[in-house]
């Protein structure tokens, strides 16, 4: 079986098939089926990102949620280069059809080296 570089999603979450070819590399391959749930991932370039929080729009004259999850991690990995990439986003269209964004306007992505990923 050859891995390719295409993001996991619900078709590799929800598949009933026995191989993947994913970039999960088969971690998240019927995860639905058996109960569980796989983390929100996103691709630009080469990097790949982890979804860890999604922030409401900010009302008028309000402080953005995003813009202070986005700070305390960004302080809290300030160590690490790998966190200059640490961004927050509004969805994409395919996004915003995820549960995690309805009704939300910020997605805050983490590089997958900053974050453990259980699935």
């Amino acid at each position: 079986m050859t891995t390719t570089t295409t993001t996991c999603s619900t078709a590799c979450w929800q598949a009933k098939e026995p191989s993947c070819s994913c970039s999960c590399g088969s971690r998240n391959h019927g995860i639905a089926q058996r109960g569980g749930a796989a983390p929100r991932m996103k691709r630009d370039g080469e990097q790949r990102y982890v979804l860890v929080g999604t922030y409401p729009r900010t009302p008028p004259g309000g402080t953005s949620l995003a813009w202070a999850a986005y700070r305390d991690i960004k302080a809290e990995h300030r160590e690490n280069p790998v966190a200059r990439r640490i961004n927050y986003s509004h969805p994409t269209a395919r996004q915003q059809r995820w549960p995690e964004f309805q009704g939300m306007a910020w997605g805050l992505w983490v590089p997958v080296e900053l974050v453990e990923v259980t699935a």
